[in-house]
């Protein structure tokens, strides 16, 4: 008699049933490829080998992702089209301007069939999927998932709501309409989650030009999904409008449904200050925070890119009035940093002269490390901000993204001045602690530190990373009754940053997650969203009471006003 069962997707035999009546098994075995995992059961059965779903087979024997694409009464829509975006790895949320890895179409009831590439499974690796129909908006799943998961679910479903179109306006700082401009969706927000990058394969879709009364028409898309606009045009160059600014203005409920504001231009002259041995022709981006009425912290963005000559010069005729920074594409395992000045201003109407110093940064050598052994903690991920990221703190494009090596060291170059390390890595084992105690020393995007201007070298001090420990509870109402789908926080004292981030609960109203040793959660908070179909569905907070130590069990209190 065999001393493993093999059980089939299919289900159970009724021999199999016979057979378990004789065998002792103490655990089943469920097992994906190479991976298993043992669950315990009754005494008697000696081990059960379940295979888990493996990824469907086209006709032709090939892996591929199907599902249906459907309407808001669950009907299937015809001919609409499904595109897969690949992330590189599983920390690359696919939410960049990426090319298809595949597309395909629905037939007449709606279904689709996505054939996969053996290489992406056998890489594992993580993906979404996007759908687009005519007289319907644009919808992504809400996250990025395994493709291998995909590929096993009898069926990945995205729904899609109809809309007739988006019109805008655009006029000028004198009330005029803009004509001739180019206007371009960037991002598009989907309901119950962010907003994402419109994939570069449809960016056309999502695009139309103003006519001589500044309106452009673009066509099966939401007005309310609007979370990034582009604005191309011979009065100000490129400019866009962030998904700041699409929080605090809703489109109008008739045509058109937004106006929007191209703001006066100046022009920039500019040189790169640089040794011989320097790099030339490098790529500059120059941005400006536009000065748009109404929205004076920053919504409203000019951008220019341009490529420097031989002599370090370069040129942009027209960029929106506003505060001004730069930023050069030069490789981050070269010594060459740029000085870019701060606080300076381009004018509507005047040229803004700007020099950038071009020199040989410092280079900065930092430790993360196990706070309870010292050992160095080799493939954390951080970012190394610095320049006027670190300074003026409007973006963070100013950085060096660098991970430690297998004894916990990262290096850099950097321009002396201020510097923040963003720490990006979050292992179940070790978590930092840099925005507890003080340690992240006034930082805005993370722990600050200063560079001196009169060395070459510099050793930051360590960074020491606490053992993290285990938390797992559940949240139930105040009849004890489990709460599904809510997301709880847990903060070590009042006014500090939580330590227990974000962790949804599941249907029984469970949830667990890793916090450093420390710093455990003193108080606790949940988060509920309600009116989930809508595209700004609000987010109630709730102060919870803690009913039970051991277990951990959080009951819902009163709303938290905002």
């Amino acid at each position: 008699m065999p001393s493993r069962l093999e059980v089939s997707r299919g289900g159970v035999v009724a021999l199999a049933a016979l057979v378990l009546l004789f065998v002792s098994i103490p655990a089943v075995r469920i097992s994906q490829g190479r991976q298993s995992k043992k669950v315990p059961v009754r005494e008697g059965v000696t081990e059960v080998v379940v295979q888990l779903p493996q990824p469907k087979a086209a006709a032709n024997g090939q892996k591929a992702i199907s599902g249906r694409v459907l309407d808001p009464n669950g009907q299937g829509i015809a001919g609409a089209d499904v595109g897969l975006l690949v992330a590189e790895d599983v920390n690359n949320s696919a939410n960049e301007h990426g090319s298809f890895a595949g597309t395909t179409k629905t037939d007449a009831l709606g279904n689709y069939r996505l054939p996969l590439d053996e290489g992406l499974l056998r890489d594992r690796r993580w993906g979404t999927l996007w759908a687009h129909a005519t007289g319907f908006g644009p919808v992504r799943l809400r996250s990025t998932g395994s493709l291998v998961h995909f590929a096993s679910k009898p069926a990945v479903v995205l729904k899609l709501e109809p809309a007739e179109g988006m019109r805008v306006k655009l006029v000028d700082e004198r009330d005029q309409p803009v004509a001739g401009a180019r206007v371009r969706v960037v991002r598009v927000k989907v309901k119950e989650s962010i907003g994402w990058l419109i994939p570069v394969d449809w960016s056309e879709r999502f695009e139309a030009t103003t006519g001589d009364n500044g309106l452009a028409e673009i066509p099966s898309f939401l007005p309310a999904s609007l979370n990034r606009l582009r604005i191309d045009s011979e009065l100000a160059g490129r400019v866009e409008y962030d998904q700041n600014y699409f929080l605090n203005v809703r489109p109008e409920e008739t045509a058109p449904h937004f106006e929007f504001l191209v703001p006066d231009a100046g022009s920039v002259e500019g040189v790169l200050q640089a040794g011989a041995d320097a790099p030339q022709g490098l790529t500059v981006t120059l941005q400006t925070r536009a000065n748009v009425p109404k929205w004076p912290s920053g919504c409203v963005w000019g951008i220019a890119e341009v490529i420097s000559d031989g002599e370090g010069k370069f040129q942009v005729p027209k960029l929106a009035a506003g505060l001004l920074t730069a930023r050069l594409d030069l490789p981050p395992d070269r010594p060459w940093r740029a000085q870019v000045p701060t606080r300076l201003k381009v004018e509507a109407g005047d040229t803004r002269q700007l020099e950038i110093p071009l020199e040989r940064g410092v280079r900065v050598r930092g430790l993360i490390r196990k706070q309870d052994t010292g050992e160095g903690y080799p493939g954390f991920r951080l970012a190394v901000i610095y320049g006027p990221s670190a300074v003026i703190h409007d973006d963070m494009d100013h950085r060096v993204e660098v991970e430690t090596d297998d004894d916990g060291y990262f290096a850099a170059y950097v321009p002396p001045g201020p510097i923040e390390l963003r720490l990006n890595s979050a292992p179940r084992d070790y978590h930092h602690m840099e925005w507890w105690g003080g340690r992240s020393q006034g930082g805005i995007w993370g722990s600050r530190r200063e560079v001196p201007d009169d060395v070459t070298e510099f050793e930051l001090p360590p960074i020491d990373l606490a053992p993290t420990e285990h938390i797992e509870g559940t949240l139930v109402d105040q009849e004890g009754k489990p709460l599904s789908d809510w997301v709880v926080f847990g903060y070590p004292g009042k006014d500090m940053m939580n330590s227990f981030a974000g962790v949804h609960t599941d249907a029984e109203g469970r949830f667990s997650g890793y916090v450093p040793q420390p710093y455990p959660p003193r108080i606790w908070k949940a988060y509920h969203r309600v009116n989930r179909q809508s595209f700004e569905p609000k987010t109630e907070r709730y102060a919870l009471e803690i009913i039970s130590e051991d277990p951990l069990v959080l009951e819902v209190g009163e709303p938290i006003e905002n």
